[in-house]
């Protein structure tokens, strides 16, 4: 899989476990370093870390069970970090998925249609999408959210976020 944005053809033929694969690495996306728009390896082994040591703290609060990585700690900064851009994605999905079903795009057309534009994917499910596998069908707005969300996933989501908060300009 690449972050390149091509593809081979209409993947509604694949069949439910075959789609359900290629969501799932694509939404892992390249390795850390990648100009992959998607989470990368390093943020998905670190919150999956994350989410198993808050799980174990449920059961003993006063643990002290620090998150690792290749056999060193991960300082709270980074995983702060980490969930922060995890949940921005998945945020931003289902908020540039819902605009793009204002625009008259089905419900599950829009949402892998913006997740693979902020992945930079290059392929995409849903009824808009089986007849030709391209996004020929979509109206102009929902390209342009589309374009949107491209620009987020391959510029980088975290410095557009910057970008748009009012403390970066004051200083």
């Amino acid at each position: 899989m690449t972050g390149t944005g091509f593809f081979s053809g209409s993947f509604g033929v694949w069949g439910g476990f075959a789609m359900l694969v290629a969501f799932v690495v694509g939404l892992i996306g390249g390795c850390s370093g990648s100009s992959s728009g998607a989470l990368t390896v390093f943020r998905v082994q670190i919150a999956l870390k994350f989410l198993v040591r808050e799980v174990r703290r449920i059961g003993n609060p006063s643990a002290v069970d620090p998150v690792k990585y290749d056999g060193r700690t991960v300082g709270d900064d980074v995983l702060n970090a980490v969930i922060m851009f995890v949940f921005s994605y998945i945020v931003l999905i289902g908020v540039l998925g819902t605009a793009m079903t204002l625009t008259g795009v089905d419900t599950v057309s829009a949402m892998f249609a913006i997740w693979q534009a902020i992945g930079n994917i290059g392929y995409g499910f849903g009824p808009l999408v089986e007849r030709t596998g391209t996004f020929v069908d979509f109206p102009p707005a929902a390209i342009a959210i589309m374009s949107v969300a491209m620009i987020l996933g391959r510029l980088g989501l975290l410095a557009i976020l910057v970008l748009i908060l009012p403390n970066f300009w004051r200083r």
